[in-house]
């Protein structure tokens, strides 16, 4: 008898999917296409994201702590939302990273 893997895998994932509070810890879906999904307080510590394309996407409140996120498509420049004045902005060579300072520190 063959021993069946207990890894998760999620086969309907498809662009423009809404998913709310769910847990997908560890799951495994390099590749997929979720470009524009609705991703609200999901759970995707751990999982396997490589080359997942999340254009558009909405990922609020979503753990990405410890995913594997290796060429992962989002489309666009993060959003931060400051309380004061940006006073000075460098990125790092590579454009993978900023640091932004404020007045009051």
């Amino acid at each position: 008898m063959a021993h069946r893997s207990r890894q998760r895998h999620y086969d309907p994932v498809r662009a423009g999917v809404q998913v709310v509070g769910t847990d997908f810890r560890g799951i495994q879906i390099p590749g997929a296409d979720l470009s524009y999904g609705l991703f609200d307080s999901v759970q995707f510590h751990g999982a396997d994201l490589k080359k997942v394309k999340l254009r558009g996407a909405w990922l609020r409140k979503t753990d990405l702590s410890k995913a594997d996120v290796t060429e992962v498509q989002f489309g666009e420049l993060p959003y931060v939302t400051m309380d004061n004045a940006v006073e000075t902005c460098i990125f790092s060579p590579d454009g993978k990273y900023f640091a932004v300072g404020q007045r009051d520190g």
